[in-house]
C-alpha cells in the first residue's frame, strides 16, 4: 500500500535530481513510461511493486522511503530539528542507518 502523499514524494525526489519526466522513464529503462510516471504524480495510477523497486533502486533510496506513511528522511529530520545548533543534514545522514535498520527488523519480526 502507498501512501495518499505518494505522488507527491515521487516528484519531489525527480525534480530534486533535476530530471524531467521523460528523462526519468529513461533512467528507468522503460520499466516506467513518461506518462505513467505523471499518471503516479498526479494520483491517478497506483505503482505496482515492480515499480516501486524499480524507482527505489533509480533514486537510490529504500521502498521504506516511497512507502512508508512518515519515510524515514522526514524521521531524521524531526529527531535533527529537536536539538539546538546541529547541522541537521548532519544529524539525517548519521541516523537513516540505524532508522532503516530498525524498520528492517520490524519487517523481520512481523513476517
Amino acid at each position: 500500500m502507498v501512501p495518499e502523499d505518494f505522488g507527491t514524494r515521487l516528484r519531489t525526489l525527480r525534480e530534486l535530481r533535476g530530471l524531467s519526466t521523460r528523462e526519468l522513464s529513461r533512467e528507468l529503462e522503460g520499466v516506467i513510461s513518461q506518462s505513467g510516471i505523471s499518471r503516479m504524480e498526479n494520483g491517478a495510477k497506483q505503482p505496482t511493486v515492480s515499480d516501486l523497486v524499480a524507482l527505489s533502486w533509480v533514486f537510490g533510496v529504500s521502498l521504506n522511503e516511497l512507502t512508508d506513511e512518515i519515510p524515514l528522511s522526514k524521521r531524521a529530520q524531526w529527531a535533527a530539528r529537536s536539538s539546538k545548533n546541529v547541522d541537521i543534514s548532519e544529524v539525517k545522514r548519521d541516523l537513516m542507518p540505524y532508522l532503516e535498520l530498525r524498520n528492517t527488523l520490524d519487517e523481520v519480526l512481523d513476517a
